[in-house]
């Protein structure tokens, strides 16, 4: 195997966060006159205390994509890995998250790298509070994607102060309180009826398991519930699978195989 994609790490400046912010991206290997403006893109976010290198170190996720392209197991694309802190991909108090998403590392990337996907080559997936944020961000844009993957999507539907994230200044108010409104408000079924009123399918992959202990399946299943009345969702629960990494990397690869 000797067809080795780019790995490109970078900085851009977004007006929405006031700073530098890193990302990287996968480029592939391209044969001949191949352009790379032609090529899907994915956007992949990560979960809670991560960063954008998760995915390219927990698992070796460009290493296998080396290796499926040239094996032609899966499509060529870029895949682009977007550092969200803890910011639950949302405009907040302390960060404004989705608008940055939206209007500064989509178009500022997309020109750099010269890279020109219509909605319909446009993904976006994520794990856990990135399974959350890719689902948000494509519900209430669907101008920009039309396929997400959410494996463990941290999606519950009630939050409790044993929630892991319960802690996090994300949903809380000017006095420190957890805003359960605010909660509601954001969460990515939230945004259904809207969703549905600007007539773009989005398709939906949805992966979680049964031994998962931080976000348990009911909520995924509740989740997934709620999209079924909107959009097609492709559903995985698997009885043995944690939230943990080799879950991720299993749903990972599956994803670009099967479905992106």
């Amino acid at each position: 195997m000797g067809k080795s994609g780019e790995m490109v790490d970078g900085t851009i400046y977004s007006p929405s966060l006031g700073f530098d912010w890193n990302y990287s991206a996968y480029c592939p290997y391209l044969d001949g006159e191949a352009s790379i403006s032609t090529l899907p893109v994915v956007y992949l976010l990560h979960g809670a205390t991560g960063n954008h290198r998760n995915m390219t170190e927990r698992f070796l996720l460009p290493e296998f994509l080396d290796e499926c392209m040239e094996l032609g197991e899966c499509r060529k694309c870029v895949v682009i890995f977007v550092d969200g802190f803890n910011s639950f991909y949302l405009n907040s108090r302390c960060f404004q998250m989705e608008t940055a998403v939206i209007e500064d590392l989509i178009p500022t990337l997309e020109a750099r790298l010269e890279l020109k996907p219509t909605r319909d080559k446009r993904f976006i997936g994520g794990l856990s509070m990135g399974g959350y944020g890719a689902s948000n961000l494509a519900l209430r844009y669907p101008e920009y994607f039309s396929k997400v993957m959410a494996l463990s999507p941290a999606v519950w539907y009630s939050m409790t102060p044993s929630t892991v994230t319960y802690e996090w200044h994300v949903f809380r108010d000017q006095n420190d309180v957890f805003d359960h409104e605010l909660w509601n408000r954001q969460h990515p079924s939230a945004s259904l009826a809207s969703y549905q009123s600007k007539n773009l399918p989005v398709s939906f992959l949805v992966m979680t398991g049964g031994m998962d202990d931080a976000v348990s399946i009911s909520e995924v299943k509740r989740f997934v519930t709620d999209l079924q009345a909107y959009t097609e969702v492709d559903v995985h629960y698997l009885d043995d699978g944690d939230h943990s990494w080799p879950f991720w990397e299993y749903g990972t690869y599956y994803a670009f195989k099967h479905f992106f």
